[in-house]
């Protein structure tokens, strides 16, 4: 292999590498966008740039920005829970009303959001099939 050989190889590895600068860069005004996004309450939209900066920071590097990437994380989840906790409460209100299918559809949308309630969706999803089943 020649000198110029290696010289193109070395200039495609730099031009084809991430930034790792630029990321991190980015990842902190994602962060930034997504706390601006909670206060003016726009929550959806705050969740979206929360999950953009912990990619983005996982990017950058994952020693450097490891507290970064935790904080995001503990963020995402608390969102995702108290949306959990609105959907079991809708549900509820779907039970009450004996609308059962719209009951399942929140309690599987509340399984999406947090994961470590499963088991206890599972079982109130089959009390509700076997309510159900009994009013047929």
């Amino acid at each position: 292999m020649g000198k110029t050989e290696r010289g193109r190889r070395s200039y495609r590895r730099q031009r084809d590498a991430v930034p790792r600068g630029c990321t991190f860069l980015e990842a902190e005004k994602n962060y930034r966008d997504g706390r601006t996004a909670y206060q003016y309450e726009k929550l959806k939209e705050a969740v979206h740039h929360f999950i953009v900066a912990q990619a983005r920071y996982r990017m950058a590097s994952r020693i450097r920005c490891q507290s970064k990437i935790a904080k995001v994380g503990k963020i995402i989840h608390y969102f995702y829970e108290g949306w959990a906790d609105v959907l079991v409460a809708e549900a509820e209100a779907f039970i009450k009303q004996k609308q059962y299918t719209a009951a399942v559809k929140r309690y599987e949308e509340e399984a999406e959001k947090d994961p470590r309630r499963k088991k206890t969706i599972d079982s109130r999803i089959d009390r509700i099939n076997e309510r159900k089943r009994v009013t047929e």
